[in-house]
């Protein structure tokens, strides 16, 4: 069933996003496995050793994404006109996996009639509810999964479920880019949950595409998706797989030696990011060093818990004031590098592993 090549086998947090409020707890968590390889029926990017049985949808489940002011930043809205511009003028938008439903309350703000449904939603309203969504909810005609359909281990009978509900909806789904992660060797975005890594080419061999995008400087990929009348129909991928899949394993492997080198002149590692890249870094990490490592992270939701797995506590950056050039930070997004070096001025050595595997660090 799966094709020749793989990334892996490597071990995880089984839920990268979830945060929780002891060590105790932290610790207990079991760790997934993975190995991704392309599976010969579906021709996605999936990790076949994927166990859902691990996979916990509650309270200490983290999908905030915000800023040190607690603002929540929702990159969709960048694009939304272009998805609007396909619909109808008074659409019902739907939000399946709404996190604590920030982008339905904004899109609600602006006029909007919208919903959001999702386990762990902590505050429920007429709008909002705390439960999975399924076919028998009030029909949609548009549907948003931001980040949500890499995480369903069926996804194409998902899709099948939402057109049963209305075989006219359009469906938005947002995924990590993976040509981005093989391009910049950011194998730390590869985790147990995230089940497939979904491609463009995935979508279109379906003639299932309306319309696509990409944000976030090229991180992340946008489909729109349609049961009937789809626009786009070509498309090449820019990597090949194979040579991917050999590329992270062997960037995996030479920048892991890089930082043990590395550290020779540091007494701490800090890495900065307490989501899911950083909570897979700080894990691989610690799998394979004896060492000193702090998370910091920007988002108020994330400071003070700890991380799946490696129960390592996310603390505030505002931490590392007292810390100088003893301290290594390795930014686990390096889209956000530049940002970093810009708040730490030169007091600590700031790098991550793309820069680290390019310049030779």
């Amino acid at each position: 069933m799966l094709s020749e090549g793989s990334y892996g086998p490597y071990s995880g947090p089984a839920n990268v996003s979830r945060l929780h409020e002891a060590t105790g707890k932290a610790r207990e968590a079991t760790l997934g496995k993975l190995l991704f390889r392309q599976n010969r029926e579906t021709k996605v990017i999936t990790n076949s050793l994927f166990d859902s049985s691990l996979i916990h949808y509650d309270f200490s489940y983290c999908t905030t994404v915000s800023d040190t002011t607690g603002k929540h930043r929702i990159s969709t809205l960048n694009y939304f006109n272009r998805i609007l511009s396909h619909l109808d003028s008074e659409p019902l938008i739907i939000d399946v996996g709404c996190g604590q439903g920030e982008f339905v309350q904004e899109l609600r703000q602006r006029g909007f009639s919208a919903s959001g449904f999702d386990p762990v939603l902590r505050k429920s309203s007429h709008f909002l509810f705390d439960r999975l969504w399924t076919e028998k909810e009030t029909p949609g005609d548009l549907y948003v999964m931001r980040c949500v359909l890499p995480h369903i281990e069926h996804p194409w009978e998902f899709l099948e479920s939402i057109w049963s509900a209305n075989q006219d909806a359009l469906v938005l789904v947002e995924y990590q880019s993976w040509s981005w992660i093989s391009r910049n060797s950011v194998w730390n975005q590869i985790c147990h949950d995230h089940v497939h890594q979904f491609r463009l080419r995935d979508f279109l061999k379906r003639n299932l595409v309306v319309d696509s995008g990409v944000f976030e400087e090229g991180e992340w990929e946008w489909v729109l998706l349609a049961r009937t009348s789809p626009k786009i129909h070509e498309h090449r991928d820019d990597i090949y797989l194979e040579e991917s899949f050999e590329k992270i394993n062997s960037d995996r492997e030479t920048s892991i030696r890089k930082i043990v080198e590395l550290l020779h002149d540091f007494s701490v590692l800090t890495v900065w990011g307490g989501a899911a890249k950083g909570s897979m870094l700080a894990h691989s990490l610690l799998e394979q060093l004896d060492l000193k490592l702090k998370v910091v992270d920007q988002d108020p939701n994330r400071i003070g818990k700890y991380l799946e797995g490696s129960a390592v506590q996310v603390e505030s950056p505002d931490e590392l004031s007292h810390l100088g050039r003893e301290n290594m930070i390795l930014s686990a997004n390096p889209r956000h590098l530049d940002w970093i070096k810009s708040q730490i001025k030169g007091r600590s050595f700031v790098t991550s592993i793309t820069e680290i595997l390019r310049q030779n660090v």
